[in-house]
């Protein structure tokens, strides 16, 4: 037996697979009621600091939709695929602009190779961008660019989506026509409650706060830990280019299911509500066979990864 499919057993055994339906309903009534509530707020308010809550509010909740898409395409929340399906279409293309269907390709590509060294990532990824802007950024500056670039991560995968879906117009009909329903919500609508110029910058305000909440996220799982080391096995190699987020109240809210990022990369049909009890099997696991299990703290992972940004 392979140690893959022994630690697989394991987790059957101690119901890791199992999909819980009340995290994932909670999770998507209270996405749904902060963006119902913020979104009302927002067309009817006069107040400049009730409207930047709402804002807040918003960008906060297409994050917390990127969550429930990304449960969705590993078939997490429920067990027909078609729903599964239809439910990231609604939380990431319809709510937060980005086409499910682009996601569904690059993040397929992301599990097939999730090494964090710029040679591995995606053209429209942030390292890759500071990479080809290294060049004529002072390498003193270097690592500040970095997470500059992450922020504008948002308005990247908008981009990104669009560009995927002219290149598939035939084939993306549904990602389209959702989207255009999401431009209708955030754009349309809104010129008529507030004025298009209102509208607009509304809009780009939550990209950017989106941006500074999405960006840096994602590059705390796979970015600084050397993929060069990573042994030919696939699981072996999983375990050395991914790592875990030192456990605490604020990572857990925050970073949701991608603090125990080693467990999803493992395991992806593992929901995220039972990551934990699958970070306590796997852990234990890796100690057994004295396999490497990398977990750090919030400080350690932005130093390292800071360090691969002077490279």
């Amino acid at each position: 037996m392979t140690l893959y499919k022994e630690l697989h057993n394991q987790l059957v055994q101690a119901n890791c697979f199992k999909r819980p339906k009340l995290p994932f309903l909670i999770e998507i009534l209270v996405a749904l009621a902060a963006f119902t509530a913020s979104y009302t707020h927002m067309l009817s308010s006069s107040s400049i600091m009730i409207t930047t809550f709402c804002l807040i509010g918003i960008s906060v909740s297409w994050v917390r939709a990127g969550f429930i898409a990304h449960e969705a395409y590993h078939n997490n929340i429920f067990s027909d695929p078609t729903i599964n399906k239809i439910s990231g279409h609604t939380f990431l293309t319809l709510l937060s602009g980005v086409s499910y269907s682009h996601f569904c390709a690059i993040h397929k590509r992301h599990h097939a190779k999730p090494e964090g060294s710029i040679a591995y990532r995606p053209l429209g990824g942030t390292l890759s961008l500071q990479s080809r802007l290294g060049p004529v950024v002072k390498k003193g500056y270097q690592a500040r660019s970095l997470w500059f670039l992450s922020t504008l991560r948002a308005f990247g995968l908008h981009i990104d989506s669009l560009i995927y879906l002219w290149a598939n117009k035939e084939t993306a009909r549904f990602d389209i026509a959702m989207l255009a329903g999401h431009y209708f919500i955030w754009l349309i609508v809104p010129s008529f409650a507030l004025g298009f110029p209102i509208a607009l910058l509304n809009y780009l305000f939550i990209n950017m706060l989106a941006g500074l909440y999405v960006g840096p996220l994602l590059l705390l799982s796979h970015t600084g830990l050397n993929a060069e080391k990573a042994s030919h096995n696939q699981f072996q190699k999983l375990l050395v280019t991914t790592r875990n987020i030192d456990n605490n109240w604020i990572s857990e809210i925050v970073l949701k299911g991608t603090r125990e990022h080693v467990e999803h990369h493992l395991f992806p049909a593992v929901p995220y509500s039972n990551l934990r009890v699958a970070k306590t099997v796997i852990e234990s696991f890796c100690q057994k066979y004295d396999l490497q299990y990398n977990e750090q703290t919030l400080r350690k992972a932005l130093h390292e990864i800071s360090i691969e940004a002077r490279m």
